[in-house]
């Protein structure tokens, strides 16, 4: 008898803790409304696995591995698919019973791979899924990241994450604050490295701990504030906290200057999306990304869940 499964995890956002939930510091993350759907599909007449990876319904990766020692056959990117490959031998060492029966694999984001929301994470979740496999220990397994967004592939509410020695906690919270029609989302048009700028930030850490407190402390007052003033002024504070470890100016400063409000990267900083917080007509705020050639603003109720 052929089976099929389908799988789906969400995509993700780091609202506060960038770097620091490395080390132990609470953050704030929202599972975001798109996400990545993974297709398997028994085929008898192989004996390989064919990937078929799209984005948007349009493919951008196809490779095919062989069942017994997943080995590269073929594929459009070899380096993608030593990637998959990486990420396929790990889930069978964390279940060795995992993909014993020739299979096509159909994967599809619902939203532009360069955004930054997970491609990535949906996948190892999704991977995770199909394995029958921690996603955790999947993750530690092929990731040196802090594993918030692997708890938030499986989330149907935002969370504060903290780790600590690979023991995730994630807390499920209600995030709706009476001014989420102030912030938006905008992405810089620029992907941003997440490997690289976590490598780089490991490499130069120092002993931090007054500012991991400060972190954890501004997490927790935003995640239930409802008084945007204050809001406003932890976002401000946040980003000032982390130019400094990173010896970086904020992306308000660099961009953004004369924005009436705050700005405040999300994730690595330097690329994908960033938050904005303010006040200001809808519209107004909507013309000053755009008049600065940033096209791409949604507003909080349409990329949270």
């Amino acid at each position: 008898m052929i089976h099929n499964y389908n799988f789906y995890s969400h995509g993700k956002l780091l609202i506060t803790g960038e770097y620091l939930v490395l080390l132990g510091a609470k953050a704030l993350a929202i599972p975001v409304k798109f996400g990545q759907n993974l297709r398997v599909s028994e085929i008898s007449e192989l004996s390989t696995l064919v990937w078929n990876a799209k984005e948007m319904g349009k493919t951008w990766f196809t490779g095919e591995l062989s069942i017994n020692d997943l080995e590269i056959i073929t594929s459009s990117d070899q380096e993608i698919a030593s990637r998959l490959q990486f990420l396929l031998r790990s889930c069978r060492d964390l279940n060795s019973t995992f993909l014993n029966v020739a299979v096509q694999v159909d994967t599809d984001t619902n939203f532009p791979r360069l955004w930054g929301l997970g491609t990535s994470s949906t996948l190892t979740a999704n991977m995770a899924a199909w394995a029958e496999i921690d996603p955790f220990q999947l993750h530690w397994k092929v990731s040196q990241g802090s594993g918030y967004d692997i708890a938030c592939a499986a989330s149907s509410s935002p969370i504060i994450y903290q780790v600590t020695g690979r023991i995730p906690s994630v807390k499920p919270i209600v995030f709706s604050p009476p001014f989420c029609d102030y912030l938006y989302f905008v992405y810089l048009d620029k992907k941003q490295d997440s490997a690289k700028s976590l490598g780089d930030f490991i490499r130069n850490d120092n002993s931090i701990e007054e500012p991991i407190r400060q972190i954890s402390e501004i997490t927790a007052t935003i995640s239930k504030t409802a008084d945007f003033s204050l809001f406003v002024k932890l976002l401000d504070r946040h980003e000032t906290i982390l130019s400094e470890i990173l010896r970086q100016p904020t992306i308000k400063q660099t961009l953004f200057p004369d924005f009436p409000g705050v700005v405040k990267s999300l994730g690595a900083w330097g690329g994908d999306f960033v938050m904005a917080a303010s006040s200001s007509p809808e519209n107004d705020v909507v013309s000053y990304f755009e008049s600065h050639g940033f096209r791409t603003i949604l507003k909080y109720s349409e990329m949270a869940r």
